[in-house]
Parts: C-alpha cells; sequence; structure tokens
C-alpha cells in the first residue's frame, strides 16, 4: 500500500532513518553507505525486495521524488563537499561519488547546480573567509596605533 500523497515528503538531506517507510530507508542506507557504487534503480529494488515498478511508485510516493532524482542529488551534494574541502581533480571526485565518466558527472552536475564542477570550486574559493577575531586582531599594539595615526 502506497502512501497518501498530502504525506510529508522526505527530502534528499534527510537522513535515511527519517524515513517513514523501511523498505525505501533499507535503501537508502544501502546507497548513502558507499557512493562509489552507483545504484539503478532496479538494484534498488532489489535490496527493497520489491518489483521495479512498484519500487518505483513507492519511492517517489515516499520521497517527492524519483529515485533516480534523489540518487543524483545526493552524489552531487557529496560532490560539492568534496570540491569545497578536499583538493581532489575532478576526475578523482567524479570517481568518488559512483561516475565512471567525468562527462556524464559534468553533465549531471551542471544539470543539478547550474555551473560545472571547475566553476563551483572556482566560485567556492573565492568566497570570502569569515575570519573570528582574535586576540591579536582585536587588541591595539604599537603597529596599529602608528598606522592610525597616519
Amino acid at each position: 500500500m502506497l502512501p497518501d500523497e498530502s504525506a510529508s515528503c522526505a527530502t534528499a538531506g534527510t537522513p535515511a532513518l527519517a524515513c517513514n517507510d523501511r523498505r525505501v530507508a533499507r535503501v537508502l542506507r544501502h546507497v548513502l553507505r558507499d557512493l562509489t557504487m552507483r545504484a539503478t534503480c532496479a538494484s534498488a529494488a532489489r535490496v527493497a525486495g520489491l518489483d521495479r515498478a512498484y519500487f518505483s511508485k513507492l519511492f517517489r510516493g515516499v520521497m517527492c521524488m524519483s529515485f533516480t532524482e534523489w540518487n543524483a542529488s545526493v552524489r552531487i551534494a557529496e560532490a560539492k563537499r568534496l570540491l569545497r574541502e578536499l583538493d581532489l581533480s575532478i576526475t578523482a571526485v567524479s570517481a568518488s561519488v559512483g561516475y565512471d565518466d567525468v562527462t556524464t558527472f559534468e553533465r549531471v552536475f551542471k544539470r543539478l547546480e547550474g555551473v560545472c564542477p571547475r566553476e563551483h570550486r572556482r566560485r567556492i574559493a573565492r568566497r570570502p573567509v569569515n575570519q573570528t577575531p582574535n586576540a591579536e586582531s582585536a587588541t591595539p599594539n604599537a603597529e596599529t596605533r602608528r598606522a592610525l595615526r597616519y
């Protein structure tokens, strides 16, 4: 039995444990366990123990998006994190999130984010870093006093 359409939908960022269907939650945990292995709808249906067509309908009802959309959004979110936090090549990031073909990865990334991965990385690098004031910068010393006088 499918949940009614008015039920609250989970989002791509929602942990698998928050999912209200145990079969879909099992698939979410399975996919999130290893993002280097790109799951298909058919393989996800097997993990859930359901027919592919039924699983697809169930997943859409629970998550308010298709399995393919969710799968891509999770992988691109992880790719954005890797681009922000690590100095990996685009090819390495692509492989880390389950895309063997970097061209496919770049196409999916651009479709979801509006920019290619390289441009996304450039934009992140240009953002000003919010600096937390420390004792040295907050306390005037001889140099800063001299600079303020002139």
